[in-house]
């Protein structure tokens, strides 16, 4: 059971640590991208439909189909991404080194 515990342990660390990484990254990524549009735009190299993108983001971004994106979404996404890590995969500790990768990773 402690070796469960400890595998456990690591493997969330090591996850938690992978997300806040892939995360801030991403986050990168996606200011990076709209300045580039937005500079695009106003110099007139592009037109952008912002109205078509908020469709495609809340067509595929709001999955209790309210017509927001909101708190009920975001936690069916986690649902999802918790059942997605733990499939057949023993837990002890996972959650405890998840967090502390998110924190210290």
């Amino acid at each position: 059971m402690a070796g469960a515990l400890t595998l456990g342990g690591i493997t969330g660390y090591c996850t938690g640590a992978t997300v806040r990484v892939f995360g801030r990254g991403a986050s990168i990524l996606f200011g990076i991208t709209f300045i580039g549009l937005q500079t695009a735009s106003y110099y007139g190299f592009v037109t952008v439909h912002w109205e078509k993108i908020e469709e495609a983001f809340l067509k595929n971004a709001d999955l209790d189909g309210d017509g927001a994106v909101d708190e009920t979404d975001l936690n069916i996404w986690v649902k999802r991404g918790h059942t997605l890590i733990t499939h057949n995969f023993t837990l002890g500790g996972f959650a405890a080194g998840f967090l502390a990768g998110l924190r210290r990773g």
